[in-house]
């Protein structure tokens, strides 16, 4: 990393929530050996970064993305206790992800605390906690508290032997679109 790009690094006391929005989806894939099952999902956007620089093309949106933490529980209800504590991401297909998108770029930390405070309704309070900074954003590690709106559970499955009940207990949500159920308004 050159000093110009440590110059506008990513220190964790910058790291702001604004929005949040979390979701189940029931996921497989046959090509990359992924049997169904169920993934909790959040996003974060953040307050935008500024720099007092002269750099036309600094882009100060951050954002955090968690992908394909697997949900063990039986009902969406279970997501009241979902934690996951300290895991290693990226290493394995089965691994999840934590991603920091700053600076238009997407760098990637390697190990994830995620734990569900309480739901309320479609609110979701979350603490997320990551280190190991694989693509050298700068950030050695960060933790945020954030509450989240729950946006449902979604389906992509496209395996006839597995329907989504044989997954996941959907009772107290909606259906909306086909492949959609969210909690009730």
């Amino acid at each position: 990393m050159n000093d110009d790009e440590t110059d506008l690094g990513l220190r964790a006391d910058e790291i702001h929530p604004t929005d949040a929005t979390c979701s189940l989806s029931l996921f497989e894939n046959s090509y990359l050996g992924i049997k169904p099952c169920v993934m909790f999902n959040v996003d974060v956007e953040c307050e935008e970064i500024e720099r007092d620089d002269d750099d036309d093309e600094f882009d100060g949106t951050l954002g955090i993305a968690i992908e394909g933490a697997r949900f063990q529980g039986k009902s969406w209800r279970d997501l009241d206790s979902f934690h996951l504590d300290n895991v290693e991401c990226f290493t394995n297909i089965d691994d999840p992800d934590i991603s920091v998108y700053f600076d238009t770029m997407h760098r990637r930390m390697g190990r994830l605390t995620i734990e569900v405070i309480q739901r309320r309704g479609d609110l979701v309070d979350l603490r997320i906690a990551a280190s190991e900074d694989i693509d050298d954003l700068g950030l050695d590690s960060f933790s945020v508290n954030v509450t989240a709106t729950f946006t449902g559970v979604s389906a992509t499955l496209t395996s006839k032997e597995v329907a989504v009940s044989d997954l996941i207990d959907l009772d107290g949500l909606v259906e909306g679109s086909p492949g959609h159920w969210s909690v009730p308004q």
